[in-house]
């Protein structure tokens, strides 16, 4: 009995610290590479077309409240940096909703930013399991930071500010060769 009690603590121990690993914003260093059409404007979204950028992408959906509390902040965040070397990405991960009540729901939330219809494909090839997950994206297009749950604005800000000096010295190391 003491055995299957320890066994047990162990897998607990176990669960804890991968919950505590992925909410940590714990470095990743994985390189992004997708492609989806952006809800508001029909158009196609390529994260290629935003290498040399600082980028913020949340994922999330429209049945989810940490991630409805999240638009602001996102919108806050593009509208501070839009003149900078940054793009902010929202993608949702609905699979049921059709493109008109997406883009209704982008309308009614005054959403600013990429809106992206993602139908779980693009979370899946980024290992999104949890709501809202934000990503911050550096020039080369690796994931520096990984985000599960609700963000504010000064978190966020700060891991913008940390990219968008990566994005500065990029530029200058490309000008000194």
């Amino acid at each position: 009995m003491q055995r299957k009690r320890n066994g047990t603590y162990v897998i607990i121990a176990l669960i804890c610290a991968v919950a505590f690993h992925e909410s940590s914003g714990a470095d990743v260093e994985e390189r992004i590479d997708f492609s989806t059409k952006n809800i508001i404007d029909g158009s196609t979204f390529s994260s290629e077309q935003h290498k040399g950028r600082c980028m913020v992408i949340i994922f999330g959906s429209m049945y989810c409240k940490p991630c409805i509390q999240m638009i602001p902040i996102i919108n806050q965040l593009h509208d501070t940096f839009k003149n900078e070397a940054f793009t902010a990405v929202g993608i949702d991960i609905d699979v049921t909703s059709d493109n008109h009540t997406l883009k209704q729901f982008a309308m009614d939330k005054n959403v600013r930013f990429y809106f992206l219809v993602d139908n779980n494909r693009v979370a899946r090839q980024y290992k999104v399991f949890v709501l809202p997950t934000t990503l911050v994206v550096d020039p080369e297009g690796r994931i520096i930071k990984r985000y599960t749950n609700f963000q504010s604005y000064a978190t966020l800000e700060k891991q913008v500010k940390k990219c968008l000096k990566l994005v500065d010295e990029s530029g200058a190391r490309e000008t000194a060769e």
